[in-house]
């Protein structure tokens, strides 16, 4: 099992054409990552959103000790906002699809016959 983490992790460096180091600040650890440099912002992004999200669940249950428990809210949250967006995109495809195909028909009904 260590040997196919240790593969995976050699291949997601290997695509990493423009390596750039970053230091991240996520629920107060520091991690210090290489990523693509292309994607910076997405990481300054998302380090923005999860610690929001943890401390908006902190102080709203400001009498919770648990921080375990805004973590574990926290990556609830992400989780159905990333679900939610899937269903979003493929609800979007659909139509997309059933558009297509209905503008396909109108122009095949609208050919001459030959």
């Amino acid at each position: 099992m260590k040997d196919a983490l240790n593969q995976q992790i050699k291949q997601l460096r290997n695509r990493i054409n423009d390596p750039f180091t970053i230091n991240l600040h996520i629920l107060g650890q520091t991690m210090n990552l290489t990523i693509e440099r292309s994607e910076e912002a997405l990481y300054r992004n998302a380090e923005r959103l999860i610690n929001l999200r943890y401390n908006m669940y902190a102080s709203l249950y400001a009498d919770v000790r648990d921080k375990n428990r805004f973590a574990a809210m926290t990556l609830l949250d992400l989780a159905l906002m990333l679900q939610r967006g899937n269903e979003e995109k493929s609800q979007v495809v659909s139509k997309l699809t059933e558009i297509t195909q209905h503008i396909t028909n109108q122009l095949n009904e609208s050919l001459p016959n030959e």
